[in-house]
């Protein structure tokens, strides 16, 4: 199984593509996605109210408020260990990652 594959079995799929390649909104999680900004860049989400997790938690703006956090690289937390730069080391021009 890839990555994606076992993302997609974990992670809500808010889209999917239609023959044309044309996204659609997946209304078991949206029921509505709009552009809202373009400068910057802004798309607004409205939630389905009856999503939710396996665990029966209501899907909201935390789960990709997380997410984001976890994908961009700014918070250690998400981070996998072998993507961990010593705290000591950091900016050091000769600094990176570890392997273990």
């Amino acid at each position: 199984m890839t990555g994606q594959s076992i993302v997609q079995q974990v992670e809500p799929n808010l889209f999917s593509y239609d023959a044309q390649g044309v996204s659609q909104l997946n209304k078991d999680f949206l029921v509505s996605a709009a552009v809202t900004s373009t400068s910057p860049q802004v798309v607004t989400y409205k939630l389905n109210p009856k999503a939710k997790w396996s665990d029966g938690k209501q899907l909201s703006w935390q789960d990709f408020a997380t997410q984001w956090k976890a994908l961009n690289g700014t918070d250690d937390r998400y981070l996998g260990r072998q993507q961990r730069v010593r705290p000591d080391l950091r900016g050091h021009p000769r600094a990176r990652t570890t392997r273990r």
